[in-house]
């Protein structure tokens, strides 16, 4: 699972779609493009891939068909080495799911890789299947407006395995070091908004985390415009310090919270019932796990 990022070693039909490479003949609206949702999976029965902020070894991930930020009772396994995972599923609409600590990663059905970047693909995608755009146009346009804001667009999102390029390619350091800073602006605003906000439940972690993305997502061109600096001078990225220093504005969430968390949950039910209809046996996945890498150890 060594895939390399930006060689076009892996190139789906979507990523054809977004560059033009598809004739309007090609495209049916109505037919799941591969590597989307509603797709055939690439070997039936499994959903595999890797999940990333570093390689997060040790990490659950399920496939989360009840759409809602845990996974409990749904197929799911551990993510051995390089934070490789293979779950036994038919269900090939459903997000993705990774947890480990405080990383909490998601991404699109048929997605290979789980990362920060997935996660805010996934988040942009959602909406656009609530707001009735159809499935394969809102998965293209989703990633787009994503690439858009890094300013990368030769790298495939969902697939590519940049970790493994840090040494070789620039673009593969500087969205390592834009993965993390997202996901650090991600976790310290969950952190503090159930703190302060103690009646927030378990029920509540998914749609909370889309109102946080929502103004995250507006911070990652600043967050690629820094890291790129850094990195096209030399210099040592220290994450951390660019997550607070392109952190959100907190109140901005926390104010009529409830109602925001609401209007998330209707996003989430919306699209949930948008990608069920694609393959209506779905929902009722039983799954019984998977197989993770052999041994390794990972990193936060």
């Amino acid at each position: 699972m060594n895939r390399k990022i930006f060689a076009g070693s892996l190139v789906t039909a979507a990523t054809l779609a977004m560059t033009g490479c598809f004739s309007s003949s090609d495209f049916n609206p109505n037919e799941p493009l591969p590597g989307t949702p509603g797709a055939p999976q690439e070997q039936p029965g499994v959903r595999s891939g890797q999940i990333m902020n570093n390689y997060l070894v040790g990490a659950v991930v399920c496939v989360d068909t009840n759409y809602d930020g845990q996974c409990a009772n749904e197929p799911q396994t551990i993510a051995g080495t390089k934070g490789a995972f293979s779950i036994n599923t038919e269900n090939n609409t459903a997000p993705t799911l990774g947890i480990l600590g405080d990383d909490r990663l998601t991404a699109p059905a048929g997605a290979k890789v789980l990362s920060p970047i997935s996660t805010l693909v996934n988040n942009r995608f959602l909406k656009k299947l609530a707001a009735g755009v159809p499935t394969n146009r809102g998965h293209i346009e989703a990633q787009q407006e994503v690439k858009n804001v890094l300013g990368f667009q030769n790298i495939d999102l969902l697939n590519d395995d940049y970790i493994a390029q840090t040494q070789a390619l620039v673009n593969a350091r500087k969205l390592a070091s834009i993965s993390t800073t997202v996901n650090t602006i991600l976790k310290q605003n969950r952190i503090s908004i159930k703190l302060t906000n103690l009646d927030l439940t378990a029920a509540d972690d998914d749609a909370l985390d889309q109102v946080i993305l929502d103004e995250v997502f507006k911070k990652v061109a600043q967050v690629s415009r820094d890291v790129s600096t850094f990195v096209d001078s030399g210099q040592t990225v220290d994450t951390t310090q660019l997550a607070n220093d392109n952190d959100i504005d907190v109140t901005v969430i926390t104010n009529d919270l409830t109602s925001k968390l609401n209007a998330a949950k209707q996003v989430t039910e919306a699209s949930k019932q948008k990608l069920e209809a694609l393959d209506p046996d779905s929902g009722t996945d039983g799954g019984t796990g998977g197989t993770g890498g052999t041994g390794g150890t990972g990193t936060n």
